[in-house]
């Protein structure tokens, strides 16, 4: 029979759930719940008293003791394996790995079949941070001894931690098979099957746990983790909302992970663990911000203005809120809230210069120019380093005619800020319409906007244009090849590229891109500078 001292012993490696979960060390830890060792296997235990004696003081912690008897038994026999195998289980007792492994590896050499000291081998290689031994020594004695769980069970704990997922469900559900009732094996086995995707049969298997009052709170709070970080936050929330306490910690911890994936671009995930985890608990303020912001970059207008409502009610002095909640109604060119929503921000804060551009953003999109005007130059008058006002401001008064004026803002953009692209490329653009006379300030405009950021089609178009005028043909050709690399239906470029064809006497490939433009056109959509504003809007 193989006996077993559990996480009792100082030799086993164990992590608390704390440790483990709270802090977020790699999910493959967390099926390392408790690796088990072995004292004795069956049929191998001499008749010896001393060495039952010895077996016994060790699961007491009298080491003293332990220690006297072994010494006695291997005085007179010093190939006794089974001694060799205590002495090890008393030295990993103590804390001293290395030599309970010289103790355990003598036992393997004296007796090969011997199975226990495989298995007590593998977990001191574990401590010793030797994984890998450690695998084979697991897998050595689950050769030994098929059906014996505890080595089945340890393999499986370590392909586990190494992350091999599906290796860890088929070695443990082996041991499940021939130990059901074992808490730690059903508990590990259900960790694998959560990380290895296999989402029924793990729901199954904790369904079976708790119906066998199985699932305490910290194994609750443990699987519940492995279900958020396995991209099923709904099915985490499911498992810990009944204990308070935990419930608060894994909405706490549901939420880092939703700003951290928000920071990473991925909205749907970050949306879908907010909504999972709002049962927990009542959300504040930073919550409905984080979550409207999720639904603002992906198009849902509704849900976006919702949260970002509420994000005011309960904070209605933070300006970040109000600016949020009036970009969604003009991302969607609902203009009358956006203003009504910049209004009475500014009413409580007209210190905030990006609510003064909001809502000079807003006026503009409503063809409002004297307030839009007035606005934006607050904005400017209140922070004269806000890029994106004079980006606004310039955009305007471009459009109204004022080119001169919107060179000009567009030179202030860039002696505010000149590590960002879109003055440059604004200014360039407004030199343009200017005169040809201004070509080089354009073309310089455009490389240094291009340089700033290389995947900018617009501008590589903006510089082929200039190029064509300059007749530079070859790099004519190469910008305007580049803005349709970046994006195809770019129908200026094929209209432009038709000229340059023509001028190289190549009326095939003239009437092929005149035929592009005509086609492109059609498909392409006017401009949209908030679109381009967005990288500013959201930092």
């Amino acid at each position: 029979m193989v006996h077993n001292l559990g996480c009792n012993l100082a030799g086993c490696y164990n992590y608390s759930g704390d440790q483990v979960f709270m802090r977020m060390i790699r999910i493959a830890v967390a099926l390392l719940f408790c690796l088990r060792i072995t004292l004795l296997a069956q049929g191998l235990l001499p008749a010896e008293e001393s060495l039952r004696r010895a077996a016994n003081e060790i699961k007491l912690k009298n080491f003293h003791a332990a220690e006297q008897l072994l010494g006695e038994v291997l005085r007179k026999d010093p190939r006794s394996f089974v001694a060799h195998n205590l002495m090890g289980l008393m030295r990993l007792s103590e804390g001293h790995a290395a030599e309970a492994r010289r103790a355990f590896e003598q036992a393997a050499r004296l007796n090969p079949g011997y199975a226990p000291a495989h298995v007590n081998l593998g977990n001191t290689l574990v401590i010793l941070k030797q994984e890998d031994a450690a695998l084979q020594e697991f897998l050595t004695a689950s050769v030994l001894q098929p059906k014996d769980p505890l080595a089945l069970y340890n393999t499986g704990l370590i392909y586990g931690r190494q992350g091999k997922f599906e290796l860890a469900v088929r070695y443990l559900n082996r041991a499940h098979a021939l130990a059901p009732d074992d808490k730690g094996i059903t508990s590990a086995l259900a960790g694998a099957r959560i990380s290895s995707g296999m989402k029924q049969e793990a729901e199954a298997l904790i369904s079976q746990m708790a119906n066998q009052g199985q699932l305490n709170s910290e194994l609750r709070e443990s699987l519940a983790v492995l279900w958020l970080e396995n991209g099923e936050p709904a099915r985490g929330v499911k498992l810990i909302k009944k204990e308070p306490e935990r419930a608060s910690q894994f909405f706490e911890l549901g939420f880092q992970k939703a700003k951290t994936l928000f920071a990473e671009g991925t909205y749907t995930e970050s949306a879908r663990i907010l909504e999972a985890i709002r049962v927990l608990k009542s959300p504040g303020a930073e919550f409905h911000d984080l979550l409207g912001s999720a639904y603002y970059l992906l198009d849902d207008p509704t849900k976006s203005s919702d949260e970002l409502q509420e994000a005011v009610r309960l904070e209605p002095m933070v300006p970040e809120h109000y600016f949020k909640l009036g970009m969604v109604f003009l991302k969607h060119r609902t203009v009358e809230p956006a203003i009504y929503v910049f209004e009475n921000a500014l009413k409580a804060r007209p210190d905030v210069p990006k609510l003064w551009m909001g809502l000079g953003l807003s006026h503009y999109l409503a063809s409002k120019l004297d307030q839009a005007e007035k606005a934006l130059r607050q904005a400017i008058a209140l922070d004269p380093k806000y890029e994106t006002a004079y980006i606004v401001l310039g955009d305007m008064l471009s459009q109204a005619g004022r080119v001169d004026e919107a060179v000009e803002i567009f030179r202030k953009a860039i002696d505010a800020q000149p590590d960002l692209y879109l003055p440059y490329y604004y200014y360039g653009q407004n030199s343009a319409r200017q005169g040809i006379e201004n070509n080089e300030t354009v073309i310089r405009m455009m490389q240094k906007a291009i340089m700033l950021n290389p995947s900018f089609a617009e501008a590589h178009y903006e510089l082929g244009k200039a190029l064509l005028q300059a007749g530079r043909m070859d790099d004519a050709l190469a910008a305007l090849k580049k803005s349709l690399d970046l994006k195809p239906k770019l129908a200026q470029s094929h209209y432009q590229l038709g000229q340059l064809y023509q001028k190289l006497g190549n009326p095939a490939l003239a009437s092929e891109h005149f035929r592009l433009f005509e086609a492109t056109s059609k498909q392409e959509t006017p401009e949209d500078l908030i679109q381009r504003l967005d990288f500013q809007i959201e930092k």
